[in-house]
């Protein structure tokens, strides 16, 4: 018995993991409160917008400011959250990977 192995194509027009924009914070595994937090996301290259989603929920547009992107989080909720940022640069949808942290 012979196995045969296959691999999935990804199709890298349509998705690029991002080396052009990043979570700066929070950090991986960060603890932040309760409240309003403010995320910041960097763009090497310019783009028009930057989205975030949290949990995988909807994604929500950042605001530019001091040469960041930033998304002001309001949340009274407790535990673990996964946040990842998007964007269009040069005609091609480009996600940063899911960032862990926690609420307090």
């Amino acid at each position: 018995n012979s196995k045969v192995l296959t691999r999935k194509k990804l199709d890298i027009d349509t998705l690029i993991v991002s080396k052009n924009i990043c979570i700066d914070y929070p950090k991986n595994d960060d603890t932040i409160k309760c409240g309003h937090y403010s995320f910041r996301v960097g763009s090497i290259k310019p783009c028009s917008t930057i989205q975030i989603s949290i949990n995988g929920g909807v994604w929500q547009n950042c605001r530019q400011a001091n040469g960041y992107w930033w998304f002001d989080w309001f949340n009274n909720n407790t535990g673990d959250f996964s946040v990842e940022a998007k964007a269009y640069i040069e005609g091609k949808e480009e996600k940063t990977s899911k960032r862990k942290f926690k609420v307090k």
